[in-house]
């Protein structure tokens, strides 16, 4: 078990109670994704999840621009069940959707089929030829977002390099080309500030990145990819004192856009070779 504090383990064994419950409710899933703690059963220095505080995850989906979505390297579902919720909320709740999650880690996975059963479900590396596949298959020809809080930096190692013309470290950049190579219209991506071309939170303005500017990680994905990282419509992520927070981690994020439809990108022959498209 990861070093937490005795309150913070508190709430985690709560959370671990109210799971037992045959059926959740509103409250229920909001306490859990509160308050269970991704590191109390994990070494999240190997797998580097931080899941998303829940005011970011609603602040993520108000920035996702279809209702249908793959939600990649999920956790336990809180940004499908923001989305689920602002669509339930806003979003023709009348008119179905299709949402899929994906997690590598099968406990994350095996809670977040509870927590957010409305999704199709998939415990699986999200670079895994197999999982992309049933991703392309349930989707159909459906318009779709990506919605992310991908692992930061180089710790995740990707298991198929082949299939990404992007050959840095960085495991933000990988999912987000792995949007593209699904087919994905958008994605909604909460990255590391310095892996962005603008700075929304924690500065005295907006500041837009230009030419040198720009970080050369950055510079080094757009030239290997074509695909570019657009700022939101202003959101920060700065969270409220009035609001849980991340747990053992002081980062600063920002709420990253790609614009898939209006960026050329070709997958690479191995792709096709596979049946996936």
């Amino acid at each position: 078990m990861g070093k937490i504090s005795k309150p913070v383990l508190k709430k985690h064994m709560e959370a671990l109670e109210i799971l037992k419950k045959d059926k959740l409710n509103y409250w229920d899933k909001e306490f859990v994704f509160n308050y269970y703690h991704e590191g109390a059963t994990n070494m999240n220095n190997l797998v580097s999840a931080h899941f998303t505080p829940l005011t970011l995850a609603v602040s993520m989906a108000q920035n996702t621009r279809d209702h249908n979505f793959v939600d990649l390297c999920a956790g336990i579902g809180v940004l499908s069940w923001a989305m689920v919720r602002d669509h339930e909320l806003g979003r023709n709740p009348e008119k179905p959707f299709m949402g899929i999650c994906v997690e590598n880690v099968t406990e994350f996975y095996n809670i977040g089929k509870k927590l957010v059963p409305e999704c199709h479900w998939i415990n699986g590396d999200i670079l895994d030829l197999e999982v992309i596949k049933e991703i392309q298959s349930l989707m159909g020809n459906r318009s779709f977002s990506i919605i992310s809080n991908p692992p930061y930096g180089s710790q995740v190692k990707s298991s198929n390099k082949e299939l990404l013309h992007y050959k840095g470290a960085e495991f933000e950049y990988k999912v987000i080309e792995l949007g593209a190579i699904l087919g994905a219209n958008a994605g909604t991506f909460l990255i590391g500030q310095e892996s962005c071309p603008f700075k929304f939170t924690r500065v005295a303005r907006n500041v837009f990145l230009t030419g040198d500017e720009l970080p050369q990680k950055y510079r080094k994905f757009v030239e290997q990819t074509g695909l570019e990282i657009t700022p939101n419509n202003g959101w920060h992520t700065d969270i409220g004192e009035d609001h849980e927070g991340w747990k053992d981690v002081n980062i600063t994020t920002e709420i990253a856009i790609v614009d898939y439809d209006e960026l050329e990108y070709k997958p690479k022959q191995i792709a096709k070779q596979e049946s996936l498209f």
